[in-house]
């Protein structure tokens, strides 16, 4: 045995032990911290339908929010790829919230080892298992581990994707087939996970064939075709739903996009949101690596072309804070996207030249598909996750060259302060159930363990709920409830309780609502407070 472990490289087991706390960060507490919001109750309710026999299986995914005219029904829709990865999960594992997240979570998992590879396109094998254990403990990465999401699988096929492309780039007529099969996969579940990459992918895709087959014309055609297939083939269901609909749904996308770029009056934001995309990705790159920041982008930078040059300076250089945290963002990325083009540019090895260049292709394709859909949300940025791990590796590669005999006592401590940043961060989430208005499985099994408390034996209560932001709460503790067989009944006015009823009422959690003893006039029997807000247990006289 003491054979077998010298056999076996050390390299290879600081691997190992790199995966296995990635594994554990991402599995830890699983289902009590897993994220249930209203998106993930609408996907979960449609995948526990087609589990039971009630649906068929779908032809269209989740829905886009920023599109569409009115309700749900009316937004575009993506494929039905991560349908169809909960629904195999639900059959096999039980129709529950987390089974569904399950494959989310394997992804999540599987992205350890490929990212791995990624970076030893480029990266010495030392400075890759470094950069490798930074993404492993990314507090932004670890954030949407616990939830049911479609972009969470995105950086596992953003990294297939590059390196399929990869290898059609350095092999041409000689790439593998499972390197074919692995683009057609890449490319044909990568574009049913977000309306951005419906868009990325196929464009650096195409212009990867357009390349290919410009230098090796006859000897790819076969292997491409093969790819088209497979991608064709995994999108059979949405093409389906737009033959039998007239392409109603792609005809949703392409009005939201083109409405997108203007206001109201006509006038085209395109050189504001140009300006939000870049603010946004300076902000994400930095949060990305190291956990500082906001998780939603302030846009300080952008606002320079909404606000009277005065007041923004005022607003912003007047605090030193501000002026630090933004020097460090900005000089990050820029070192960054100076050293990409640079190194690209000046590349001799032909393998390390194609892949820093196929980067600058999928950045700058990037950088236009996200002009239409901007948000300040920073999970947009998902797609461009392993960008700051790549900026980081080559500062250590600058400072190697240039100072060889101190760079590793310069880079050790700043590589653990990272480190200890992210798991700061980090450690709010696991002491505390309920984080920044998430709402989490483990704080729903506690209301209906108070609500089954308090009204023993019974299937059925009534709840009443008045104010709109709760309401998120209600309709997840409700299919909770009604996973164990309680049915939640909402109502807004207390004379539609029938008498001698369990009743209870859900309020925000203030200062001010605890322990009262009177909630809108009705007597409580008792309360509990869930952190963000309260359910009380009400009198209702027999």
């Amino acid at each position: 045995m003491s054979n077998f472990f010298k056999a076996v490289p050390r390299a290879l087991w600081i691997l190992l032990t790199i995966i296995a706390v990635g594994v554990f960060l991402r599995s830890y507490q699983f289902h009590d911290r897993l994220d249930l919001g209203s998106d993930q109750i609408n996907d979960a309710v449609r995948v526990g339908q087609v589990v039971e026999g009630k649906a068929p299986w779908p032809l269209l995914g989740p829905d886009m929010s920023k599109s569409g005219s009115g309700g749900r029904e009316s937004r575009f829709r993506i494929g039905p790829m991560y349908y169809y990865f909960e629904i195999t999960s639900a059959k096999i594992f039980g129709n529950t919230p987390d089974a569904m997240a399950y494959p989310d979570l394997l992804f999540s998992i599987l992205s350890l080892p490929l990212l791995y590879y990624f970076f030893r396109q480029y990266f010495r094998q030392g400075l890759s298992l470094a950069l490798l254990g930074l993404y492993a403990t990314s507090f932004y990465i670890l954030w949407f581990s616990h939830s049911a999401w479609n972009p969470n699988s995105i950086p596992f096929f953003s990294l297939l994707l590059l390196l399929s492309l990869l290898e059609f780039l350095v092999r041409k007529k000689d790439v593998a087939y499972g390197w074919v099969v692995a683009l057609g996969v890449a490319l044909g579940v990568g574009v049913q996970l977000h309306a951005i990459l419906l868009i990325l992918f196929p464009v650096v895709t195409l212009c990867i064939f357009i390349f290919t087959v410009w230098h090796d014309r006859r000897d790819l055609w076969l292997k491409w075709g093969a790819v088209l297939l497979l991608t064709l083939l995994l999108n059979f269901g949405q093409i389906k739903s737009e033959w039998q609909t007239n392409f109603k749904n792609s005809q949703t996308f392409f009005s939201s996009v083109t409405g997108a770029s203007k206001t109201d009056t006509g006038q085209s934001l395109l050189p504001i949101k140009f300006a939000q995309v870049v603010d946004c990705t300076l902000e994400a790159n930095a949060y990305i690596l190291s956990s500082v920041g906001d998780k939603d982008c302030n846009f300080a930078l952008a606002d320079i072309f909404t606000t009277p040059l005065h007041k923004w300076v005022k607003s912003n250089f007047s605090q030193p804070v501000f002026v630090l945290h933004w020097l460090f963002i900005v000089s990050f990325s820029f070192f960054g996207y100076g050293m990409l083009y640079r190194l690209a540019k000046n590349e001799t090895d032909e393998r390390k030249r194609y892949f820093l260049r196929l980067i600058i292709l999928y950045l700058s394709v990037s950088l236009f598909v996200f002009l239409p859909v901007v948000s300040g949300a920073m999970r947009y940025s998902i797609h461009l996750f392993f960008l700051p791990f790549l900026f980081c590796g080559f500062f250590v590669n600058s400072l190697a060259r240039h100072r060889p005999k101190e760079y590793l006592r310069l880079v050790a401590p700043a590589f653990v302060l990272i480190l200890l940043v992210n798991l700061y961060s980090l450690q709010a989430v696991i002491n505390g159930v309920h984080v920044d208005g998430r709402i989490v499985l483990g704080e729903l099994d506690q209301m209906l363990a108070y609500v089954s408390e308090q009204a023993p034996g019974q299937k059925q209560v009534y709840i009443l709920v008045e104010k709109r932001h709760i309401q998120d709460y209600y309709k997840s503790l409700a299919y909770v409830a009604e996973k164990k067989g309680i049915i939640f009944v909402r109502v807004s006015d207390f004379t539609a309780v029938p008498l001698g009823k369990p009743v209870f009422a859900m309020q925000q959690s203030t200062d001010g609502a605890q322990g009262q003893s009177v909630v809108d006039g009705h007597i409580v029997r008792s309360y509990q407070d869930f952190d963000v807000l309260a359910i009380y247990s009400l009198e209702n006289g027999q």
